[in-house]
């Protein structure tokens, strides 16, 4: 979540506007000859596969070319090559994309895509994008191992639940026959000893760091002192006082046993399972043939070197939208790949291995079934057929080159860089050239500086705010499985908890959240508060406090003197909430949850607050199941309720000295994004 605060020092200011990866072309006098953009954070996964954030996605939208796409209302282009006009705003556009898409209903019931790409096209490396390229894409987006965020899976191809049955993960196998069972490997030769010993040792000391961090957080909370007392806060009383962390993680394991799930059930900040799977040998992470299982999708078939069919059992109203997918280089994924042959140049399979199929099959996929390995070895290292190609990444500045071989034409700009900025600096690097553009939160203190700028407007000579129609919803995330009564997130009492905490969220959030964006233009949620008899609470704090008072008590707390005392099992009295403010208070969850703070100290809730400094650490923190209630304006994580708070427009800045506005694209909303001309863009000397 954005937010409003002070400028810190102009030194600081100079500092950042000096990170640059290296390699990066410097920043000449006329500017002309690079774009420099402003965002609050990266994680470094900039595959087509697997990026997640907002600022990663922007890496993957520079350096790839998607299969179909859409209109400014979200509306697919289905005629790409020729092109469709289509009207918005009272405005004609015209919309060309790599791709036609002719639909076919067939008698069966079935459903069929033919698919046809622009004979054109290429990569940036100058090799040729045909229909083999498309197919690996969907092979990998289905494979039975793909955990990414898109779910082109979902779809009821023909033959992918075929496809995806009969194959588990090695490591789930070996979790599954427990440490005892697994010493000598499975017999079915499903893995080895020594695959089993090093899960084992990973598992094992993956859980001493889970036991660390839930002492760590108690001790942290002032609620314990040693790994004894703060195991029997969470139920596991007896353990001796020269207990370790050891302990307590065999203690979590013989109540819980080998469920990861289960043992995420006592997490106080890290999570169990990525603690696991980020110490795993890579092998381990590939899947095994268990069971019977297709060898192909029957329903994915080249019919040319530039087409392709994709059948569906029945009609799915979003089949085409999931078909708006990045087509991902086969060759450059699968070039290292080297193939298992017998004396007669055929495929040997045994048991276990990860490919079960033949080799013209292996050729039409272009890698193993079931293990994504050199697929995950790319994440950082993007290779398409997009606009721009990928030069490097410092954790400061990613860094782009024109693409020559893009199918719209070789970018005008040649050169293009993503630097990281904290969100309370981004206007002070726009007026000091250190940035030419960026998505900015035009909240109080923003528009202020802006004026400033100006001259007191705020659109001058110095500084531009260009309309756009993104909206973005501001929201309090609460991970269901922190917050919840007992071991059941979705019991009565779990939900009277979360509810209590909701009431005063809202009704903080509805004050906070305008004051901090003051005259600018934002739609605050103004969602009922209602007590647990159902009947409507005052927006006022006393009958928030009462409405809070008895969520509580039907949740299991004690109270005392109108205070909490004790809380149920698996419940706390003391909470944690993050969000992103540049750790000045630099958001608008700083003011909220400070009075949010304030009112439930009253109910004997103690509720701190973490302000972070870059959005990545937020939204890693959430997409790891790290952070139990957070402040943003996006989520990936389906185990979290929201409650929602604000929707606003994001803004579009940019210095006037610097970029020629009568290049960047017009009418920009959630489905057509700035950067979706960006080939277009021009400089001003």
């Amino acid at each position: 979540m954005k937010g409003a605060g002070r400028i810190i020092a102009w030194l600081t200011v100079i500092a950042l506007c000096l990170c640059t990866c290296s390699g990066c072309m410097q920043r000449e006098p006329s500017g002309a000859s690079m774009l420099s953009v402003g965002y609050t954070a990266f994680s470094g996964v900039f595959s087509p596969f697997y990026a997640k954030l907002d600022a990663d996605c922007d890496v993957v939208a520079m350096t790839q070319l998607p299969l179909l796409s859409t209109d400014r209302a979200g509306n697919v282009i289905c005629n790409g090559i020729a092109g469709e006009t289509v009207v918005y705003n009272d405005t004609e556009y015209t919309y060309n994309g790599p791709a036609d898409v002719m639909i076919i209903a067939g008698e069966d019931g079935t459903v069929s895509y033919e698919f046809t790409l622009r004979e054109d096209l290429q990569f940036s490396d100058g090799t040729p994008l045909t229909a083999d390229d498309v197919i690996f894409t969907m092979y990998v987006l289905c494979d039975p191992m793909y955990d990414g965020p898109i779910d082109f899976a979902s779809l009821p191809i023909v033959g992918l639940r075929e496809y995806r049955a009969g194959m588990m993960a090695k490591w789930k196998l070996i979790l599954q026959d427990t440490p005892k069972n697994a010493a000598n490997g499975s017999a079915e030769g499903f893995y080895t000893a020594e695959e089993a010993l090093s899960f084992w040792t990973t598992f094992n000391k993956a859980g001493e760091a889970f036991a660390k961090d839930i002492v760590d957080w108690y001790v942290a909370e002032e609620l314990a002192e040693d790994v004894c007392t703060a195991a029997a806060l969470i139920g596991y009383e007896g353990l001796p006082e020269t207990a370790t962390e050891v302990d307590l993680f065999n203690a979590i394991v013989d109540r819980r046993g080998y469920d990861t799930a289960a043992i995420n059930l006592e997490q106080r900040s890290l999570a169990f399972e990525p603690l696991l799977l980020s110490g795993l040998e890579p092998e381990l992470l590939t899947g095994v043939v268990v069971g019977e299982m297709a060898e192909t999708i029957a329903g994915i078939v080249k019919t040319g070197e530039r087409s392709l069919r994709v059948t569906l059992e029945n009609e799915d109203t979003q089949a085409l939208r999931c078909f708006c997918i990045d087509i991902a280089p086969k060759h450059y994924y699968t070039a290292e790949i080297d193939e298992k042959k017998d004396a007669g140049g055929q495929t040997v399979v045994e048991p276990g291995d990860t490919l079960s199929d033949s080799h013209e099959q292996h050729d039409e996929r272009g890698f193993p079934k079931g293990d994504l390995t050199v697929i995950r070895e790319k994440n950082d290292k993007p290779l398409g057929a997009g606009p721009y190609t990928f030069r490097s990444y410092d954790g400061n500045a990613v860094c782009f080159d024109a693409n020559a071989q893009y199918y719209r034409g070789k970018p005008l700009i040649p050169g293009v860089i993503f630097k990281k900025i904290r969100e309370s600096q981004m206007v002070t690097h726009l007026h000091d050239d250190a940035i030419d553009i960026a998505q900015v939160d035009l909240n109080a203190a923003a528009s202020s500086a802006i004026e400033k700028v100006n001259g007191g407007v705020l659109n001058g000579d110095v500084l531009t705010v260009y309309p756009t129609q993104r909206k973005a919803d501001g929201y309090v995330g609460m991970e269901t499985r922190w917050l919840r009564v007992g071991e059941d997130a979705s019991s009565k009492e779990s939900v009277y908890l979360r509810t209590a905490f909701s009431t005063v969220f809202l009704f903080c959030g509805q004050t906070a959240v305008p004051k901090y964006y003051g005259k600018n233009p934002i739609t605050t949620i103004k969602a009922p508060m209602t007590d647990i008899r159902g009947e409507t609470v005052a927006p006022n704090a006393d009958a928030v406090l009462r409405a809070v008072r008895e969520y509580l008590s039907a949740a299991g707390y004690t109270f005392k003197d109108g205070k909490a005392v004790s809380a149920p099992a698996g419940a706390q009295l003391s909470y944690r909430v993050w969000f992103t403010g540049n750790a000045i208070g630099y958001s608008p969850a700083y003011s909220m949850m400070a009075e949010a703070a304030k009112l439930l100290e009253q109910v004997g809730i103690s509720l701190s607050l973490r302000d972070l400094i870059f959005d990545d650490t937020l939204y890693n923190g959430i997409d790891n199941g790290m952070v139990g209630i957070w402040c943003a304006e996006q989520s990936w994580n389906d185990c979290a309720l929201q409650v929602p708070l604000y929707q606003r427009n994001t803004t579009l800045v940019y210095r006037v000295a610097s970029v020629d506005a009568e290049t960047i694209a017009r009418d920009i909303t959630n489905h057509y994004g700035w950067l979706r001309d960006i080939e277009k863009l021009r400089m001003l000397a």
